[in-house]
């Protein structure tokens, strides 16, 4: 304030005249860097934008951009590489994306020195620091999977038995009956807090250490720790380096000496008295940096980059909410006034902020993942706050619209978004007890009474979506999240599914009343026509059962009739995806709905496939085989960059459709889809299948965070080829479907090892893998098991550091293998395990003699198949041009390489029984 009175007083002298003019001019040039788009992070190939995306950046970052008439999709796999240079300079220039969100931040910095109450400045300054830490979040690895198996199946099968039925043997997880609502959302919160207290959100004295500094370069992430680490006074736990000017960089041009007490002042934390926070502080920065100490850069790296997003979060909420302060005054008086335009300007703003910041809210739920040290996941009490603060802002959003009084804003996205919200807040709250066998508002669930809001939300924004699409029409773009009226179909019908499942799920002594609650919810959506089922009773809005039809057949038309939708939804989009996943779960939850009941005829109607199974009645082999076939559609080719058919689309007109266009989604999406292929073809002994998606997975690209844990391994340098990795020290997308694929067949091996009777095994007869598959003898069982356990690219050394870290050697493919190698031992007449006799196994316990066979097994496998293990073999001939690509002095030379470079550029292969002379080795060294 007093800044701006000098500028009005430039007629008092020339010296003063002079100063306010220099304060004028730098207020403009302030202001004209402020204003603008944010910066696009740029590739080589896969991060430059298309030119219909720059123009829609272009716009003012304070608006959504607009919606594009263009059904073209943006088929380019984002995150991915197309070459070995874009994978080296990844890092580079995501570092570089950093830097420059950091100017920006700078320069709206500067322009609010000036004008402190500029609401769009505060908006725009909280839009930066959520770009870098969405950056980073889709980079850091060891995030909880979305692939969720006993979700997707009615019982996932163990690796060696098969369940018989659901009813009456599956304890629920869904409802433990905590109590009523009061009760159970105070314990909810009381853990929430415990967690909170628990866990460390913020580090350090002084936050702008996480703006200054790059996280996405290792070199600069040391310098950060190191200066974090100067205010507990504790810096022995990293190496020491003298500092140079370097730093001056981070920053950039507009941070000025004379400035950069306002960024610290401004972000710094609340200074707090107890001891014991700054103690656990410091405990937390020493056992990060103990990770460096001990050369794990991947999991270092992983714990700074969770505090970064953590902080960051925290610091763009609290700019969000300053600016939601200031436009909010502002809107009041605009609202009051007589023009009607500023009016409608400053309502509109004040939607868009309020819109802003609910989808911030709900992105921070996407993973179910709390970040901060240790990375943790999310507990229910933490999903109901953030679904309800992100509710009350898109209803604040909406409120906001309506005042404005355009008849042409749109508010069924809203309207869509506030009903996921509150489907959140019902999930949170299902272990809410039942309350009475009799229906009536006051005896429902506060689980049951969020759940009909949803419904109504969601209805709401279908009405509205279907109007807009009549009148101008909806964009909609194949293959991503923006398939207009059909996502808020597909929405609806996936919710009364869930709804359904969770009632088969519930324990037995409450089946009844979650039947009859879940009927309440799920036979006012129909899809197809409505059946007469049910009597309505006037001014209740509640369903009395009727005895037209038992529960079970009632819950049974609810389940084809949402298995019609999705068969409807798929049949109008070609790439609509979710509605594959959706209809494939379904499908499997069949048998524990019917049971014996429901013939293939029937089967293959609501598969939708031309044939199934040859037996007369369902079983479980004949759902999985269908649910197989209806989830092979998204693979049905080879995708490098994709591994499945979903893609995202470049342009955003709302928040649903911003939301799922991130990278971190993306991946969640295809790994849920991947995790759910696999093991349908996992549980119906699909081995050709597994093997050709296997062969697939060779020749993918890795994904951002797969690529930066690899990096990390090596110091931030160009990683090996991911067929290198170690899958037991891994993270990813990538690394998650190799694995997955690998232990559906050594599961496969288990189960046909375990069934054979052992009177008719011997190492020559041959074992039945099924009708499809001819007999495979004990050897090549064996055989097929070591190469279960060499596709791991592990140790046995290995496999005894990662059991010690999780206490037990529970890794499939090795249970695999010791399984073949001791019934192979058994047959062939040898012992198994490497001791004179059984006095002298005694002196290990269990776990150690596991390890112990496991190393024989190795030793003596790689001498009866040479050929398997040369597969496998880490030093491997190859024929290679060696290119050096300078940057950030990384030589991408590998040290397996048998070519090297003459003087005329030729490459020149080398066999390994030349005798290579002391200046060609020194070149190949």
């Amino acid at each position: 304030e007093p800044i701006n009175e000098q500028l009005h007083g430039y007629n008092t002298g020339s010296t003063i005249l002079c100063y306010n003019e220099e304060l004028i001019l730098r207020k403009n040039l302030c202001r004209d860097l402020a204003n603008g788009p944010l910066p696009l992070l740029v590739s080589n190939k896969i991060f430059v934008s298309t030119t219909e995306d720059y123009n829609q950046n272009q716009s003012n970052i304070l608006h959504s951009p607009a919606m594009t008439t263009s059904s073209k999709k943006d088929s380019m796999d984002r995150g991915k590489y197309d070459d070995e240079h874009s994978c080296v300079s990844e890092r580079a220039n995501t570092a570089q994306q950093e830097i420059d969100l950091v100017n920006k931040f700078s320069s709206i910095l500067d322009d609010l020195c000036f004008s402190p109450r500029n609401h769009e400045g505060w908006f725009a300054a909280g839009q930066c620091i959520n770009a870098k830490a969405g950056l980073i979040c889709d980079r850091i690895g060891n995030l909880r999977c979305s692939y969720n198996q006993e979700e997707f199946f009615a019982r996932a099968p163990s690796a060696t038995s098969r369940p018989r039925s659901l009813s009456g043997t599956r304890k629920s997880k869904l409802n433990n009956n905590v109590g009523d609502f009061d009760k159970l959302l105070f314990s909810l919160l009381k853990k929430k807090e415990q967690l909170d207290r628990e866990s460390i959100r913020t580090i350090g004295n002084d936050l702008s250490c996480f703006l200054r500094y790059p996280w996405s370069s290792l070199s600069r992430l040391k310098d950060c720790a190191t200066e974090i680490g100067s205010s507990f006074g504790n810096n022995d736990c990293t190496e020491q380096k003298e500092k140079t000017g370097q730093n001056d960089e981070l920053i950039g041009d507009s941070m000025h000496s004379e400035d950069e007490h306002i960024l610290p002042t401004l972000i710094s934390p609340p200074q707090c008295s107890n001891n014991d926070s700054v103690m656990n502080e410091a405990k937390a920065w020493k056992s990060i940096q103990c990770s460096a100490v001990d050369e794990d850069y991947s999991s270092w790296q992983n714990s700074w980059g969770s505090l970064f997003v953590s902080v960051l979060r925290n610091m763009a909420d609290k700019c969000h909410q300053v600016s939601y302060f200031l436009a909010k005054q502002h809107a009041t008086r605009m609202m009051n006034s007589t023009s009607k335009s500023d009016a409608h300007d400053a309502a509109i703003l004040m939607s868009e902020i309020c819109e802003t910041m609910a989808t911030s809210k709900y992105g921070e739920l996407q993973g179910s993942v709390k970040f901060g040290f240790p990375l943790s996941k999310m507990s229910d009490g933490d999903k109901y706050c953030l679904a309800d603060h992100s509710m009350q802002r898109f209803q604040e959003s909406i409120e906001w619209l309506d005042k404005s009084g355009d008849a042409e804003m749109e508010t069924w996205p809203l309207q869509f978004m506030v009903g996921k919200c509150y489907e959140k807040m019902a999930v949170a709250l299902n272990d809410e007890a039942y309350k009475s066998e009799l229906p009536g508002e006051s005896n429902i669930r506060q689980y049951e009474s969020l759940l009909c809001k949803a419904f109504t939300n969601y209805k709401r924004a279908l009405e509205g979506a279907r109007i807009v699409n009549k009148e101008r029409g909806i964009d909609v773009r194949e293959g991503g999240s923006s398939h207009g009226i059909s996502e808020i179909e597909y929405r609806i019908h996936a919710t009364r599914l869930k709804v359904i499942l969770r009632s088969i799920q519930t324990n037995t002594k409450q089946n009844e009343k979650a039947a009859f609650e879940a009927l309440r919810l799920t036979e006012k959506h129909w899809f197809a026509k409505q059946p007469q089922t049910t009597i309505c009773v006037e001014n209740t809005g509640v369903n009395i059962e009727s005895s037209f039809k038992s529960v079970k057949e009632r819950r049974w038309e609810v389940f084809r009739d949402v298995i019609a939708a999705m068969l409807k939804l798929r049949a109008n989009h070609a790439f609509f995806h979710r509605s594959v996943y959706r209809h494939a779960q379904a499908i499997l939850w069949v048998p524990f709905l019917r049971e014996e009941e429901v013939s293939q005829d029937i089967l293959r109607e609501l598969s939708g496939l031309s044939a199934t199974a040859t037996t007369t009645t369902v079983t479980r082999l004949s759902t999985e085989s269908a649910a197989a076939e209806i989830m092979g559609n998204l693979f049905e080719k080879k995708r490098i960059n994709q591994l499945c058919a979903v893609w995202v689309t470049s342009a955003f007109s709302c928040p649903f459709e911003s939301l799922n266009g991130s990278v971190r989604k993306y991946d969640r999406l295809r790994m849920k889809y991947t995790g759910a292929y696999l093991d349908t073809l996992r549980f119906t002994r699909r081995l050709n299948d597994l093997e050709m998606f296997q062969g697939r997975l060779a020749s993918c690209m890795r994904d951002l965070p797969n690529f930066y844990y690899a990096s990390a391994k090596v110091g931030g340098r160009r990683p090996p080829k991911h067929i290198k990795d170690n899958l037991l020290d891994s993270t990813g997308l990538l690394c998650f479907a190799k694995r997955r694929a690998n232990m559906a067949v050594a599961d496969i091996i288990i189960q046909k090892l375990c069934r054979a009777p052992a009177q008719k095994m011997s190492v020559a007869s041959g074992i039945d893998f099924g009708s499809a598959y001819k007999p495979v003898s004990l050897s090549d069982f064996l055989g097929r098991a070591f190469a279960c356990f060499l596709r791991l690219r592990c140790s046995a050394d290995d496999v005894r550091k990662k059991s010690v870290k999780l206490g037990s050697i529970d890794v499939l493919e090795v249970d695999c293998f010791l399984v073949a190698w001791t019934i192979y031992c058994r047959q062939k007449g040898v012992t198994a395990f490497p001791f004179q006799n059984e006095f002298e196994a005694r002196a290990f316990s269990m776990w150690a003699q596991r390890i112990m066979c496991l190393r024989k097994a190795v030793e003596v496998c790689q001498n009866i198949y040479p050929d398997i293990a040369s597969t496998f073999s880490r030093k491997k001939r190859k024929r290679k041009r060696i290119d050096k690509i300078e940057n950030e002095g990384i030589d991408t030379r590998d040290i397996t390489t048998t070519g090297y470079l003459d003087e005329t550029n030729k490459t020149i292969e080398i066999d390994d029984k030349t005798m290579l002379s002391e200046k060609l080795k020194a070149e190949l060294e």
